[in-house]
């Protein structure tokens, strides 16, 4: 988080939903998609939607907490 200049997870989820706004706003995306992204972005804290991706895929296929049993 700190090499994104994040103070923390939350300012990064925060930052992805801002990004993902712009997006759909500009037609790049569309609402369903949108809201996805960024539930998978808040998966796993403290990691970003890349690495929860490349860390944790069958969550974030799923859509499942890291921290769900």
């Amino acid at each position: 988080m700190q090499q994104l200049r994040f103070p923390g997870h939350r300012a990064d989820v925060r930052a992805f939903a801002e990004k993902l706004r712009a997006y759909e706003r500009a037609g790049y995306t569309l609402p369903e998609d949108a809201r996805t992204m960024y539930r998978r972005a808040a998966l796993c804290p403290p990691l970003t939607f890349t690495e929860t991706y490349r860390d944790h895929y069958d969550r974030f296929v799923a859509i499942e907490p890291c921290n769900a049993q």
